[in-house]
């Protein structure tokens, strides 16, 4: 149900070829996790736009597989996300209904905003 597409002024972005609804699981991505001081090493790299925050107290990263850590940022989004930190999985969630076509967009968070310059 999910494939990846040109997004308009935001490079690929996941998009989905059927009705998801409200509260519907869209995706549990297994992830890699990495140290707080590997964390450092990846915010000068290009993976800084594509980790998440992981641990107790999310100083640790994460890099999701599947398509998680290719959903792109909007500040209405159509998704959200769950850490599952025992499970070490990242679970995708619709918060409204998504049409078939329709980018799958989350928000990515006040700091990662601020860090992207999307404000």
């Amino acid at each position: 149900m999910l494939y990846i597409a040109e997004s308009p002024n935001r490079g690929r972005g996941v998009f989905t070829d059927q009705v998801i609804e409200a509260e519907e699981i869209i995706e549990c991505c297994p992830v890699i996790t990495f140290t707080e001081q590997d964390v450092s090493h990846i915010r000068l790299t290009t993976l800084n736009y594509y980790y998440f925050e992981w641990g107790e107290n999310e100083t640790e990263g994460a890099i999701a597989l599947g398509y998680g850590s290719l959903y792109n940022h909007a500040f209405q989004p159509n998704a959200a996300w769950r850490n599952k930190q025992a499970e070490k999985m990242i679970e995708f969630y619709a918060t409204q209904r998504i049409a078939p076509g329709e980018e799958v967009m989350i928000d990515y968070g006040a700091d990662y905003v601020t860090d992207l310059g999307f404000v």
